[in-house]
């Protein structure tokens, strides 16, 4: 059976969208082709004030709200090297590591949510570094490939023991965790008797098809994943 498009199913979402635009973005517009797309300037306001105005292509995946936007800038104002945290073969703007989603934009938040949120935040950050040289102070991009991808665990877990993360991301890929197993934090408990909660709480935050994407993404990551976890 053909699957209905998002904006087909629920069309309260599209108009929605389409209203916000029309009343606190005027300056980007919906536009309904084969797939649903927002296009035009997006201003960077600080303090209610307006710092300074990107052209984007935001691309809306078929999953939405589930899946992620797509932001590019298109302006030509940002280059694409990933100093700059765009992806140079593709253009895509970064505007979090898919592991910060539950801080940057859980899901269940509105598309408001994400243009004042981490739209705001990267093209506010990258107006600072092309002024200052550096990037604001509380908000340091993580690093690039699977270096950034630790650092999100790392905050997450509240350590930056990689041996740890490790453990963490073998058991999180797994669609059903078994109380029986070593306990991820090293203790040499049972997960059931030690940090069972803990887990479970993490595999909300970070869904297993994302861990598991991770491993096929960096080769050999799932190696070293059950190594740590095994010993």
């Amino acid at each position: 059976m053909k699957k209905v498009p998002w904006h087909e199913s629920a069309p309260e979402l599209l108009e929605g969208i389409r209203a916000l635009l029309a009343q606190r973005y005027p300056t980007l517009h919906l536009q309904l082709e084969k797939v649903v797309t927002v296009r035009g300037t997006f201003p960077v306001e600080h303090e209610d004030r307006e710092l300074d105005r990107y052209r984007v292509l935001i691309l809306f995946p078929e999953n939405y709200p589930d899946g992620i936007p797509v932001v590019f800038e298109v302006g030509g104002q940002i280059p694409h090297h990933a100093d700059w945290h765009v992806f140079p073969k593709s253009g895509i703007a970064c505007l979090f590591v898919t592991e910060d989603r539950w801080a940057a934009w859980p899901r269940g938040s509105t598309f408001e949510q994400f243009l004042e949120g981490p739209v705001r935040n990267y093209f506010l950050s990258q107006t600072h570094f092309r002024v200052t040289g550096r990037w604001p102070e509380g908000w340091e991009p993580r690093s690039h490939d699977d270096k950034g991808v630790f650092e999100a665990y790392g905050d997450l877990l509240g350590t930056a023991d990689i041996q740890m993360i490790l453990r963490y991301m073998w058991v999180m890929s797994h669609d059903v965790v078994k109380g029986h197993w070593p306990c991820p934090c090293g203790s040499g408990a049972k997960i059931r008797t030690c940090h069972r909660d803990q887990v479970r709480d993490l595999q909300a935050k970070v869904p297993t098809e994302l861990v598991k994407s991770r491993f096929h993404q960096y080769k050999g990551l799932e190696e070293r994943a059950r190594s740590a976890y095994f010993g």
